[in-house]
């Protein structure tokens, strides 16, 4: 229960005080020994029966009875050696039998002399990466995996046992420390683009388009690798990943969902997330907490993540006694029963059993695992910084220290009584260029072979990926995203009809009662509301393809559905409803504990694929980015995340930033993430009143068509960051008094200056009055130039279309709504049908 505190987990050695850990590890010293619980000398070789019932390990009914002195050795060798772990706190006793089966076994885990051999060849490819990169480029920062070069071995060993079990896919996220290293020698990034990026050429940039591209340690990458040992193919991909370390950790989790739902992965085995936190960052940064939280949640869940800690006891210049207050830093594992084993980095075959058992427990219970890897940081915060500033002692320790490579050599060498291949790998005066040639051999020995893919265009080939670049001009036409007329009338019977037998609320019969009779009545009787346009939005887009299939002959009504129909997902803290009780996708029984949700009266039609319409955990940044991530996966799904209030969206800033506005600047990852945020004063106080437009205005000052030279260098080949985003008004005359409208050329000219007081856009009357004022703005912000929509949408028609143009466009550009409030059920502001019937589109 405690034998990981007494566990030899730390290659260091230092002492357990302040600062080297944290206030509440050194609360007291622990002893276990056998006189502390009553035992004397005399009883160590008496014979006990330990036996107990529905217990596993030492304790199994199956166990024969031992000595204490054998009980306490093989305590020892068990849970106080180079693992300690921890599963009391777990109250599943299926889960703690599993563990103990696994760690009480009659002999510690060995390894033959083959998998030995394999282990060393793994740490000495990520240590001879790390010699290679700091005396070739010694004047680069690479934030490199020196110290804890064991983590690619723990990668190799989950990667090629789920190659064995299986697994098709693996999506991995992690920050930038030993990112160039698990790039190539787990993802094996061919070596050339890697040093190319070294030498400051990444393929990123375009002088067309003025791509910025990004440091090399913060670029992902994506192949399918065959794997010779299992003779099967298996995706593998890193996500990209800004310096905000754990920002991507939900991302990682709403690709891996996405994936499943479209490999067919009910069970949950065929995809496999893998998350890699820094030691600081997981104990510090809040959106840790909030994306563990998603692990059981019906809506969110992916089977469970192996979450590894590449811990360094050290957070930039900042000891554990300043970065956090619990025991470990993995504390917060325990919040979700997920086990925890700390492994010491020194020990690449303990790191390769304890891997391996978190893969097994992870396709087992699927659950979430933590593996802390305890190593250490040999250089500073980057290959450039003195860490001795701040921490002399422990840098001192830490430069007389052989490495894992050296240590785990030597002991092969003792071990097998002759002297291997890698001698002269882990000879400290050996000269330098041999070493230069082994990395080599052993890069071009490497058993994976690679193939780069992108799903992007294999799924779609019309769509405009990233691979082939034209000018913004040529790719945006004016889209009609219009719906035939007895198709909007099929739809609406279907998902406005409350089945028979189903108590719904009063209102909500009313409420239905009126959006059939507005889909069965006139189509120029202005009598759908933004809810009902929404939903016969989605509807259409499920359905897109069947009507256009039917009368046709069986193969080529399969062609249409496949080819037309999408996917989509809608998220939020109240989605089913609405904030404003404006949406009702989902209704609850008034009598019965039961829900109905209105998109199921589209089942017979046997679509291809369904709506989900998710109430998320209460959390802005987790939520948003597990979306985001959720979207990047396949260009034919909607995903749409909505604030609960378009205030609160300011919780996942650093999503919008680092993610939404600049991901195919700075990546080339085409994105198609709607963000809905509702918009308005309406006597609701500053906290609920507007979604702050002058904040996304101020991430899209620039055209996206045109390079401006003073932001351009042409003899450096790079380019500032230029922010993309454009705001369009809606201008139809249903949402505004006397049925004018803003002018084009106002609509043209908004400018960041003449927006920064922006929450008057709610407001038709507002807007009216300030339209020649708008239109005297000094701004850039064109029409429809721009890859990333803002709209601030007045009728029904317009949401109903922007909705479906999203994903019918031949590009996948973010797209953020400023849905109002106040007109949801407004007379005035309501559509007809042929507002959103063939022939109509998205109007300005």
């Amino acid at each position: 229960m405690r034998g990981h505190e007494l566990a030899k987990i730390n290659p260091l050695s230092l002492p357990r005080k302040p600062p080297y850990c944290t206030v509440r590890a050194a609360q007291r010293p622990l002893l276990l020994s056998p006189e502390q619980y009553g035992f004397t000398a005399a009883d160590l070789d008496r014979v006990y029966d330990t036996r107990v019932p529905g217990m596993q390990g030492f304790l199994s009914p199956d166990s024969p009875p031992r000595s204490l002195r054998e009980l306490v050795r093989r305590l020892n060798e068990t849970y106080c050696g180079s693992l300690g772990v921890e599963y009391m706190h777990i109250s599943d006793t299926s889960v703690c039998n599993f563990i103990r089966q696994k760690l009480e076994t009659e002999r510690q885990y060995q390894f033959s002399r083959e998998s030995r051999r394999k282990i060393l060849t793994r740490i000495a490819r990520s240590q001879l990466f790390e010699n290679f990169c700091a005396s070739k480029f010694a004047t680069t920062r690479r934030f490199g995996l020196d110290g804890c070069e064991t983590l690619i071995v723990g990668m190799k060993a989950i990667t090629k046992r789920a190659a064995l079990e299986g697994v098709e896919s693996v999506v991995i996220g992690m920050a930038h420390r030993g990112r160039l290293n698990v790039l190539v020698n787990v993802l094996h990034k061919p070596m050339q683009q890697m040093l190319s990026e070294f030498q400051g050429v990444s393929g990123f940039g375009s002088s067309e388009w003025g791509n910025t591209g990004d440091v090399k340690y913060h670029l992902g990458v994506e192949f399918d690798l065959f794997d010779t040992d299992s003779q099967r193919s298996m995706h593998m991909c890193i996500l990209p990943n800004p310096s905000h370390l754990e920002a991507v950790d939900p991302l990682v989790l709403g690709l891996s969902r996405a994936q499943q739902y479209f490999r067919k992965d009910k069970e949950r085995s065929l995809v496999l997330p893998i998350i890699i936190h820094g030691d600081a960052s997981l104990a510090g940064q809040g959106v840790v907490y909030e994306t563990l939280q998603m692990c059981a949640l019906p809506n969110y869940t992916v089977g469970g993540a192996i979450h590894l800690v590449v811990n360094n006891q050290i957070g930039f210049t900042t000891n554990p006694i300043d970065s956090g207050s619990g025991k470990y830093c993995t504390d917060i594992a325990k919040a979700v029963d997920a086990p925890i084993i700390h492994v010491n980095a020194d020990d690449p075959e303990a790191v390769t059993f304890a891997c391996e058992l978190a893969l097994e427990f992870r396709q087992k219970f699927k659950h979430d695992v933590f593996i802390d890897i305890v190593g250490y940081r040999r250089f500073g915060h980057n290959e450039l910084d003195m860490p001795k500033f701040t921490q002399p002692l422990t840098y001192t320790l830490i430069a007389r220290k052989k490495p894992a490579l050296e240590l785990y050599a030597e002991k092969l060498i003792r071990e097998y009584q002759y002297a291997p291949q890698w001698t002269h790998l882990v000879t400290p005066d050996h000269p330098s260029p041999p070493r230069v040639t082994a990395l080599a051999e052993i890069v071009s020995a490497c058993p994976w072979c690679y193939a780069a893919s992108s799903l992007l265009e294999e799924t779609n080939p019309s769509l405009v990926g990233c691979t082939e670049q034209r000018p913004a001009l040529s790719v945006l036409p004016s889209l009609s995203s219009r719906v035939r007329l007895s198709t909007l009338r099929d739809l609406g019977r279907r998902i406005f009809t409350i089945p028979e037998g189903f108590v719904a609320h009063p209102t909500i019969s009313r409420i239905f009662k009126q959006r059939l009779a507005a889909v069965e009545g006139s189509e120029e009787e202005p009598s759908l509301d933004f809810g009902a346009a929404e939903n016969l939005a989605y509807a259409s887009l499920l359905s897109d393809g069947f009507h256009s299939a039917q009368g046709k002959n069986e193969s080529l009504a399969a062609y249409f559905l496949c080819v037309f129909a999408f996917k989509v997902r809608l998220a939020g803290q109240d989605a089913q409803r609405g904030t404003f009780s404006h949406r009702h996708a989902v209704l609850s029984d008034q009598a019965v504990e039961a829900q109905h949700c209105i998109f199921d009266s589209l089942k017979d039609l046997r679509l291809p694929h369904k709506i989900a319409v998710c109430n998320s955990l209460l959390s802005e940044y987790a939520a948003l980015g597990f979306e985001f991530g959720y979207s990047m996966e396949h260009p034919d799904t909607l995903s749409i995340w909505e604030a609960q209030f378009g205030d609160f969206s300011n919780g996942a800033q650093i999503i919008t930033d680092q993610f939404i506005a600049s991901a195919e600047v700075k990546w080339n990852r085409q994105n198609g993430l709607v963000l809905l945020l509702p918009h308005g004063y309406d006597g609701q106080g500053p906290e609920h009143s507007s979604a702050r437009i002058e904040r996304f205005l101020q991430l899209c000052d620039d055209r996206e068509d045109v390079i401006h030279e003073e932001n351009w260098e042409l003899s450096r080949s790079s380019v500032i960051q230029q922010h993309n985003i454009q705001f369009c008004i809606d201008t139809s005359a249903g949402g505004l008094e006397d049925g004018k409208g803003l002018s084009r050329a106002a609509c043209d000219s908004f400018s960041t200056f003449a927006l920064l007081s922006a929450s008057f856009l709610d407001d038709p009357a507002c807007l009216l009055a300030s339209a020649s004022s708008l239109s005297r703005a000094e701004a850039r912000l064109g029409s429809c130039l721009n890859p990333c929509c803002v709209v601030v949408p007045t009728v029904p028609s317009n949401t109903f279309h922007v909705l479906r143009r999203q994903v019918h466009r031949a590009f996948r550009k973010p797209l953020v709504v400023f849905s109002p409030k106040r007109m949801l059920r407004m007379r005035q502001a309501m559509s007809s049908l042929m507002d959103i019937m063939e022939g109509t589109r998205f109007r300005r």
